[in-house]
């Protein structure tokens, strides 16, 4: 064994350079693998910690108007309580209703808490989460129960024992039944407080009346073994028919979706799912880079060692043992890479989760992540080896003998290894530049409102003393300009409700309905045509977008009605050139309703506009704000930042792809530079003629900058139409598209060449300087 180990360790130091950027690339391209399989295995993970996950669906509902869809809803909760009773196949239900953060007290102690549900009370016999305090089965018995988790028990009480103490949720006294570990970070439920669904009966008892038109909800049937889910899915369908008048009139389409899909494929948005895909493509490609950049290497190392092979036919080597032995040479190095790559992974996880926004955990004892190492060594091994040891122990001893064994190290198919390799990386690099030119276009293009300087928060307690506060302040402080308020930011979209023509009652379309102040208009100097607001109007006189009268087919909107949520609506003016989001969202319908300050009586945000955007404004804000409630955070931020992450999910994929590009071209580029390398030492008789017959230097060192130049021209106008192609795909989720021209192309044909330029340089000026002499003197 040591002698084994001790012929390895030679053989490496013989060519220290190609072999150590053999590693090199192996170690970066399987460093991805691992960091993509452990991102993978922790999103596939959610909500398995549950003891029936595998039993558990939740059921979605998609409503088709015309043929168009108009929104996705969940079952009402009155089908919660119908369903299981009606439907043998249904074991159990329960049901989940997610609410605002809002102001939570215990005696003079407030805090403004998030993650708060309203659930059934046997929704912690359903799911599965351990107790600290309190029996899981009859916790939520009582309608005024509460349970709440480690953190909020700490935040609000201190301690965690607090059983039997109560705390004020809007108004209403709630006696904390139980209490619970912290919610495992791989659910796809994020909750912090618990409470009785019956419990809104006191906010709106419609609500549990619901079988159909209530998003709000989430449904969860929990069904037993072998049920045909798309049979009982259409039952489903038939029965909110057969109960819910007003669903007769669309098409619905029922879904039961895995709790083991939830979290990827959440409420039938597949991003998740889409960015593992793509990542884990990626990764593939960056090692199938890596292994084509090995494997050319070591044909030209074998080459170099040719005189080896031909002793081991000598001796009566057959080619399965010569295949064999480049085999177990090839594996070597890749479970040294891996070993490496493992080391690295480790290191990186951290910068990896900031990097692509995930919560991901090196774990050692998951047999899943040594599952996939597995398969990557064995398929790192199976590609890299394979070209060499088919071909190369192919040749006979008269063959390697002749010199007619160095030839191979010109073979097509290792020029095509290395074009290809660049044009992954060149397509890479221009749809890079593709995607940060669209996103710096539309990140400066004018939405129509003015969002500079706006500091926005959101007011769970008392919002018209806020607001009016906050307005008197701006009076005295001469870094606040303005202030108003609304339902939401121009960003958020949480008010739907139906809408539909006065002529055309049934042609009905989902419309954000945003409430807001006065002076909403003016703040964001917004163009209005038509009257502007002047306070609160009982006539219900409102302004809409033009997507919203363009649907409702007004060609002269102004004074026009139309239906929203059931009553009569007046247009007293509209907005033009408000555009929220320049992907699928430029078309929403919005209308805008005034509400005055006295009648704020739930959530809403306040916009403060100050002189400039800094951390000392946003302290500023928070220290008016503490004058006010000392007791009670707030946490302010830019209205500019909410405007940046509505393409957050464009700018995650331009970063997972912008990775890729890096990794890719710092492959293509150390194989080039072992390859220019190799070449040197393969090609010193051939200079060596060269320069006997006349050469000069200039003439070696362009001869030699050529035979690697001209696979980077080839490999630039194979990746031009496939970057093209990807490119138009990434615009066509644009309604404003940038005018790309010919900038980007001649910008990446350049940066390739300078850099392979640069990579062989050295290689090149060494092959000019080759001495005759010393290289023909044993000829």
């Amino acid at each position: 064994m040591k002698r084994k180990i001790t012929r390895f360790i030679d053989d490496f130091k013989r060519d220290l350079l190609s072999n150590s950027i053999s590693i090199l690339g192996l170690t970066i391209g399987l460093t991805t693998v691992i960091l993509t399989s452990c991102w993978a295995i922790y999103e596939n993970s959610y909500d398995r910690f549950n003891e029936d996950y595998h039993k558990i669906y939740c059921v979605n509902i998609r409503v088709l108007h015309k043929g168009k869809e108009m929104q996705d809803h969940t079952l009402g909760s009155a089908y919660y309580l119908e369903a299981p009773k009606m439907m043998p196949e249904i074991e159990s239900a329960a049901m989940v209703c997610e609410r605002n953060a809002t102001l939570v007290s215990y005696g003079n102690k407030k805090v403004v808490q998030d993650g708060i549900v309203a659930v059934s009370s046997n929704f912690f016999s359903f799911f599965t989460y351990p107790f600290l305090y309190g029996d899981p089965c009859s916790c939520l018995e009582k309608i005024n129960q509460v349970v709440i988790d480690r953190n909020t028990a700490i935040k609000i009480f201190g301690v965690l024992d607090v059983i039997g103490k109560h705390i004020e949720y809007h108004g209403h006294r709630l006696q904390v039944s139980g209490v619970i570990e912290n919610m495992p970070r791989n659910s796809h439920l994020r909750a912090h407080m618990f409470f009785n669904r019956k419990t809104l009966y006191k906010f709106n008892p419609n609500w549990l009346d619901s079988w159909l038109y209530n998003d709000m909800f989430a449904t969860y049937f929990k069904l037993s073994d072998k049920v045909d889910k798309d049979k009982l899915a259409t039952k489903l369908a038939t029965e909110v028919y057969a109960h819910c008048e007003g669903a007769k009139a669309f098409k619905l389409e029922v879904f039961l979706q895995s709790l083991r899909v939830q979290h990827l494929y959440n409420n039938m948005d597949s991003s998740v799912a889409k960015q593992i895909y793509t990542l884990s493509l990626l990764s593939l490609i960056i090692l199938i880079i890596a292994c084509v950049n090995f494997s050319n290497v070591f044909i030209s190392i074998s080459i170099l060692d040719g005189k080896k092979v031909a002793l081991y036919k000598l001796y009566g080597a057959s080619r399965g043992h010569i295949m064999y032995l480049y085999f177990k040479k090839v594996l070597v190095y890749v479970v040294l890479s891996t070993a490496m790559a493992l080391c690295v992974a480790y290191h990186l996880i951290p910068l990896f989760n900031e990097l692509f926004h995930v919560e991901v955990a090196f774990q050692f004892g998951n047999y899943r992540l040594w599952g996939l190492l597995v398969i990557a060594i064995l398929f790192t091994t199976s590609v890299s080896v394979l070209y060499p040891a088919l071909w190369l122990s192919n040749y006979s001893i008269i063959d390697i003998l002749s010199g007619r064994f160095r030839k191979v190290g010109k073979s097509v198919l290792q020029y095509i290894f290395m074009i290809l390799q660049f044009v992954i990386s060149i397509a890479f690099m221009i749809y890079v530049m593709g995607m940060e030119c669209q996103l710096d276009f539309i990140a400066g293009r004018d939405v129509g409102l003015n969002k500079d300087n706006v500091i926005h928060f959101k007011v769970a307690n008392k919002p018209t003393r806020c607001y009016e506060y906050f307005l008197q302040t701006a009076k005295s402080n001469d870094h606040i300009k303005e202030v108003c308020f609304a339902s939401t930011i121009p960003t958020s979209f949480i008010r739907g409700n139906m809408a539909s023509p006065i002529t055309d009652k049934e042609n009905q379309f989902l419309v954000e309905e945003k409430r807001v102040s006065e002076n909403y208009m003016d703040f964001f100097e917004i163009e209005v045509v038509g009257q502007r607001f002047t306070g609160s109007t009982p006539d219900r006189s409102v302004m809409v977008n033009a997507s919203l009268a363009q649907k409702l087919n007004l060609k002269d909107p102004l004074k026009k009605q139309f239906f929203f949520g059931g009553s009569k609506y007046t247009i007293q003016g509209v907005v033009e050139s408000v555009h929220y989001n320049f992907t699928d969202r430029i078309q929403y319908p919005v209308l805008y309703s005034p509400v005055d300050p006295s009648e704020i009586k739930e959530h809403f945000s306040i916009m403060i506009r100050v002189d400039e955007e800094s951390k000392e404004n946003l302290q500023l804000v928070n220290t008016i704000w503490h004058q006010l409630e000392p007791n009670l955070d707030i946490y302010p931020s830019y209205l500019s930042d909410s405007f940046g992450r509505l393409y957050q999910s464009q700018k995650d994929q331009k970063r997972m792809f912008t990775t890729a590009m890096v990794f890719a071209f710092l492959l293509s580029i150390l194989g080039m530079f072992a390859m220019a390398n190799l070449s040197v030492v393969m090609r010193q008789r051939e200079f060596a003629i060269r320069r006997v017959n006349g050469a000069t230097s200039k003439q070696i060192f362009l001869l030699q900058w050529f035979t690697f130049m001209k696979p980077i021209i080839i490999s630039f106008v194979i990746a031009l139409p496939i970057a093209y192609f990807f490119i138009e795909r990434f615009l066509e989720g644009f309604a404003l598209k940038v005018d790309l021209g010919v900038g980007i192309y001649i910008i990446t044909a350049l940066i390739v060449l300078f850099v392979a330029f640069m990579t062989v340089l050295y290689q090149g000026i060494k092959a000019s300087k080759t001495n005759p002499i010393e290289i023909l003197r044993y000829e």
